[in-house]
């Protein structure tokens, strides 16, 4: 779950209350960065799960429509953008807004659910 939120927890306060683009899809949400976790998540395969949950916000947050950020730094600076809180919420009552945020919390929770089923069962003996 860490990984699916990562890009939005780094961007988000970053792009939109510290740098003057106003733009929260920047360093996080490129595939620059989701290259280095998945090496990360190669070499110490724990953090293999943080790489797939980056991944997923990737191409759920449609990453693939912006080349500026996504291609980042090979077309060039981030872009500036005219965010608003009011847009956010706009886009979320949408339909299609919607349908994405329960598609991701629909992965999220069968990742979990195949994670519980998998994980080794601890079994308390009792001794007489």
């Amino acid at each position: 779950m860490l990984g699916a939120l990562l890009p939005d927890i780094i961007d988000k306060p970053l792009g939109h209350l510290i740098l003057p683009q106003n733009n929260g899809r920047i360093f996080a949400h490129t595939i620059l960065f989701a290259l280095i976790v998945f090496t990360i998540g190669l070499l110490w395969q724990k953090a293999m799960p943080l790489a797939y949950g980056v991944i997923t916000h990737h191409l759920l947050d449609n990453m693939y429509l912006d080349p500026v950020s996504s291609l980042w730094p090979l077309m060039g600076p981030f872009e500036s953008s005219d965010f608003s809180y009011m847009t956010w919420l706009d886009h979320l009552v949408r339909p299609i807004g919607f349908l994405g945020e329960v598609a991701g919390l629909a992965l999220i929770a069968w990742w979990s659910l195949g994670y519980l089923r998998r994980r080794p069962r601890t079994s308390k003996t009792i001794y007489n």
